[in-house]
């Protein structure tokens, strides 16, 4: 199994976005590894194209607000916390920090001149140009 981890966390798949050649060398080796133990799709093959839209949808400036209208940030409209934030209750001054990245490599600290501490820290998810090939993320 941990051959198994090591392979699909491997540099080779480069992150296993769908859509990207990570995503494609993904579900390649995972198809042969269902074969080989003699699993078989439900219908046609293990290929079944699906839309994924851009996590970060494009919306007004007001994407990075986090209070509502009502003082309180609404799940999932005015925030979306990762799954595996704790629950509980924050309270304080709000510092935004882009996407949270410090890449000295490419002359990148987005929390450079920031005061964050004390503070609840709101980053947006991902990198740059996330589905760029060619990005400096995916390298």
């Amino acid at each position: 199994m941990m051959q198994t981890v090591r392979t699909l966390a491997s540099p080779e798949f480069g992150g296993r976005a769908a859509g990207s050649d990570g995503g494609r060398r993904t579900r390649q080796f995972l198809a042969a590894a269902f074969e080989r133990i003699g699993l078989e799709p439900l219908a046609g093959d293990y290929e079944h194209p699906i839309r994924v839209p851009n996590p970060l949808p494009r919306r007004s400036s007001s994407a990075t607000r986090v209070v509502g209208p009502s003082g309180v940030a609404r799940l999932g409209l005015d925030a979306v916390p990762f799954r595996f934030s704790g629950a509980g209750r924050a309270r304080g001054s709000v510092a935004f920090v882009g996407h949270g990245l410090v890449v000295p490599r490419l002359g990148l600290d987005d929390y450079a001149e920031r005061v964050v501490d004390g503070c609840v820290v709101i980053a947006l998810r991902g990198a740059p140009g996330w589905r760029d090939p060619d990005s400096p993320f995916r390298r």
